[in-house]
């Protein structure tokens, strides 16, 4: 410990040298729109940190040299070194002196190495008769076109810091009653003083500053822009930054003058070549800010709670979740989750992050309600969210991870801009994309059907002429665990699309079908796994040992409803000799004497039963009528004529065998309408004796002896299945 005598000695004699190097300036004017910032000065008597008391010298020397001068300088906290001796402080005392005696007025608050008591026993001045928050160093300096509230992270002791629950409540009533542009400051960081939420709901938010990482970086963290300032002289950035703030817009420009760690060289030619590199990169690096009022208009997206105004699609319920003040996707199943509503013409803003190198999501924008038939994914304009470390064959030459704009599952889309060399994405004209797990800001202005995509602050990618361009927003899940937060929109006037520009409604449908598991169906009692899930579709091999009941029935019931189901034949190893040719009135073709004209055909058969009965079975099948026809109906010799033509297709609408199917049935009353991938097969038939309610099956179908099939079995699979109640 240095004794008095030698630290009077020592602050007498650095004063001396500071008065010398500081002569007196007559008449050299203050300006209130000029602002100084330091950061980790770090003051100490110790001889071998000389290079910290320099540093902050010839920070003082540079803003006394300003014509005009800075009306303030603002230190951002860890003033002393060390645990913030007393003569620490001194030290810093002199040092200060300079400011003083031209009238420069400074401010400062606490980092973790400073002692309130040591500071304020060299600073009585300082220790304010009323402080805005007790036991504190709070304050707010003003200038003509914003404020700086200054904040105390200190913690004494950890090297991390954090705000008291008065100090949280004088910020939370401050804000309440400001009225012009503020910038929060703290020696911390933003993640530690934890006042994101406070300044991103407030209007007048322009952006928070810290120190303690003695590292020049501006980036936006949880809504807010933020900037890391350099040390004066500690290590690390090397200098100060200067702020001219004229009533639209903030200027925060770097005076970088070294950069070392964790001392300076001792010699000139033991500077490191990358040392000097990052001082020329770094110096006059300017960080701008608008002081005008924010745009009007957006609401929030996303309430930070849980996820009202929000749909599944075809997920699990756990799949997309509210937590922390984001939107967390699991990544699984792949899939989406909706708007509850449309949009036309907006702005969206958001932010996001990748947890896994390489991950994979996007934004839909004027999506359909419903996925296409066999995809996890709805017909829409994708605005691809990919982190940088995704890297399959074919980077840069059909995909970027950068911020892709490109049409999806038949979509309409005119490419701009810059244009991927497979001539199916719009490209980003540069690359702005964030590594995990950093955050990334995307805002994108979609707009009578052109979309403009800028990322972290900077326009990038452009398409035109889009189509929908009227439809849901969806985020989405691809594979891994991917965060959104801070979603707000603001709608732009309608430009009138026509009804072809609009997307599909899917209002009041749910799903039946998680992705991942059997869930909200009754699998058959010794089924022993032969109805499973299998890449995210439901599959079957018809070979179900459950001993009574094959069938795959829905946990709950219904009355009416409409139900889309995605089906697909894989195979069809069995040649089914009984085969017919149905006619339209539903009989099948017979030969002179009547007898019914068998064909051979390679057949595998399923289907849909409604409402807790296989008799009322929506048909799945290769027979040359096609899929659709109500089998248990058409056969039953005492249903009227005009019923049994009515279950009868009107027109094979199936894909070959292996291809997707849609079904889109719809039970009103006694009443059957059937739609096979956009084709009416039932255009609507009522059939005695339905019953009321009852829950839905996926059929099983088909036997086998030693090996062979005896009957078409039901060798098929189902995704995409969706049921909306409707109204009697």
């Amino acid at each position: 410990m240095l004794n008095k005598k030698v630290v009077r000695m020592f602050c007498w004699f650095l004063m001396l040298a500071v008065l010398a190097a500081f002569p007196t300036a007559i008449a050299v004017p203050l300006d209130p729109n000029l602002i100084a910032l330091f950061a980790d000065p770090h003051a100490t008597p110790n001889p071998n940190m000389k290079h910290q008391r320099e540093g902050l010298s010839r920070c003082i020397r540079d803003v006394l040299a300003c014509d005009p001068r800075p009306a303030q300088v603002i230190f951002f906290g860890d003033l002393a070194y060390g645990r913030g001796e007393t003569n620490d402080y001194h030290v810093l005392r002199e040092l200060v002196k300079p400011l003083e005696e031209a009238g420069v007025h400074w401010t400062a608050c606490f980092g973790n190495h400073d002692r309130r008591e040591a500071f304020f026993s060299v600073f009585p001045e300082r220790r304010a008769q009323t402080p805005l928050v007790p036991g504190r160093l709070v304050s707010i300096v003003e200038t003509p076109n914003a404020d700086f509230i200054m904040l105390d992270s200190c913690l004494e002791g950890p090297v991390n810091g954090g705000l008291d629950e008065p100090q949280k409540t004088w910020l939370q009533n401050t804000l309440a009653g400001v009225s012009k542009p503020f910038f929060i400051g703290a020696h911390h960081p933003l993640t530690q003083t934890g006042v994101a939420p406070l300044m991103a709901a407030n209007e007048f938010s322009r952006g928070y500053v810290f120190g303690h990482k003695h590292h020049w970086e501006q980036r936006l963290e949880e809504g807010v822009e933020t900037l890391c300032l350099p040390s004066t002289g500690h290590w690390g950035d090397i200098g100060y930054v200067l702020v001219n703030l004229d009533p639209d817009k903030a200027v925060f420009t770097l005076r970088q003058t070294d950069f070392y760690t964790p001392r300076p060289a001792a010699k000139l030619e033991d500077v490191k070549p990358e040392w000097r590199q990052r001082v020329e990169k770094n110096n006059g690096a300017q960080w701008q800010v608008k002081l005008t009022p924010r745009e009007e208009g957006f609401v929030p997206l996303f309430n930070g709670r849980d996820l009202d105004g929000w749909v599944p699609c075809n997920i699990a319920p756990e799949t997309f979740g509210a937590r922390d003040g984001m939107i967390v996707t699991t990544g699984s199943p792949i899939g989406t989750m909706r708007t509850a509503r449309m949009y036309e013409n907006f702005i969206i803003e958001f932010e996001w992050q990748h947890m896994k190198s390489g991950g994979n999501s996007g934004l839909f924008i004027w999506a359909d309600g419903l996925p296409v038939a066999g995809s996890a994914f709805s017909r829409g304009i994708e605005v691809q969210i990919l982190d940088p470390g995704f890297n399959v064959n074919g980077k840069n030459e059909w995909y970027s991870t950068h911020g892709d704009i490109f049409a999806v599952n038949g979509a309409a889309l005119t490419l701009a801009g810059r244009i991927s060399p497979s001539g199916q994405r719009s490209f980003p004209s540069e690359e702005r994309t964030r590594p995990s797990p950093e955050w990334n800001h995307y805002r994108v202005v979609a707009n009578n059907g052109d979309i403009r995509l800028s990322v972290n602050g900077k326009e990038v990618t452009i398409a035109k002429a889009a189509s929908p361009r009227k439809g849901y927003l969806m985020l989405e899940s691809e594979g891994s665990e991917c965060h959104f937060r801070n979603l707000r929109i603001k709608e732009l006037p309608s430009t009138n699309p026509g009804p072809e520009e609009i997307a599909r409604e899917a209002d009041g449908f749910v799903p039946l079908f998680t992705g991942m598991d059997l869930r909200n169906w009754k699998v058959p009692a010794g089924d022993n796994g032969h109805w499973r899930v299998v890449n995210e579709v439901i599959d079957y091999d018809a070979k179900s040992e459950a001993p009574g009941d094959k069938n795959l029935w829905s946990e709950m019931s219904y009355r009416d409803f409409q139900l889309v189901v995605d089906w697909r034949i894989k195979e069809t190893p069995y040649q089914n000799p009984r085969a017919n040719n149905i006619l339209a009135d539903g009989s099948e073709e017979t030969d002179a004497d009547g007898k019914p004209v068998n064909i051979t055909i390679p057949d595998s058969d399923s289907g849909i039963f409604l409402r807790g009965q296989g008799k009322y079975q929506v048909n799945i099948w290769c027979w040359p009528v096609g899929s659709g026809e109500m089998y248990g109906v058409r056969r039953d010799s005492s249903m009227p004529p005009e019923v049994r033509a009515g279950v009868t297709p009107k027109v094979k609408a199936d894909n070959p065998v292996g291809k997707w199917n849609r079904f889109d049935i719809t039970v009103r009353g006694s009443t059957v309408t059937v739609v096979l991938n956009g084709q009416t097969v039932l255009p609507g038939v009522t059939i005695p004796g339905l019953p009321v309610s009852g829950p839905i099956a996926l059929q099983h179908h088909g036997s086998i002896s030693d090996g062979v099939w005896t009957s078409p079995p039901s060798l098929v699979q189902f995704r995409n299945i969706f049921i909306r109640e409707l109204n009697p």
